[in-house]
């Protein structure tokens, strides 16, 4: 799992977990980013500070490396080369 604040990673893949799962959980942190960019499209310029900005952007960062290293894990799973 890749992590850049941490070495070595402390989030791992659990490699007995059924596909179905590994799914929803990239499906899940896929869905929270499309909400928090949502949030964001209806804020303007006035209401949001640039630290709440970082905030997200992290947050979204974050979820979108885990949901991509599921997926990227999958295509190993699967057999699927990229």
């Amino acid at each position: 799992m890749t992590n850049q604040d941490a070495s070595p990673p402390i989030f791992l893949i659990n490699p007995d977990c059924p596909d179905l799962d590994l799914f929803e959980f990239a499906t899940r942190r896929f869905q929270a980013v499309r909400n928090l960019m949502e949030c964001l499209s209806c804020m303007n310029s006035c209401s949001i500070e640039g630290k709440d900005l970082n905030v997200v952007a992290d947050v979204a960062c974050h979820l979108l490396q885990e949901g991509c290293d599921v997926l990227e894990r999958m295509h190993g799973l699967i057999g699927v080369e990229r």
